[in-house]
């Protein structure tokens, strides 16, 4: 568990660099964290945000993640 944690903390670290030199802008701490919590919980955490703080960007990073998980058995 603590390896894989480590993975996907890394991982996240490097979507959040890419994100910012696609768009010139960083996801938010918000959003960072939501993801975090998504990994862990098997509720759905993505319904719960507001229109306007960032469902896309977040779905898209949760998505990369569970790929990633389901490709690198990590």
């Amino acid at each position: 568990p603590e390896a894989e944690r480590a993975i996907n903390l890394k991982l996240m670290a490097v979507m959040r660099e890419m994100h910012f030199r696609s768009t010139g802008k960083f996801p938010r701490t918000t959003q960072m964290i939501t993801l975090l919590l998504s990994l862990d919980n098997p509720d759905n955490l993505l319904m719960e945000i507001n229109t306007g703080e960032g469902k896309s960007i977040t779905t898209a990073l949760l998505a990369a993640l569970q790929w990633a998980k389901a490709k690198g058995d990590t």
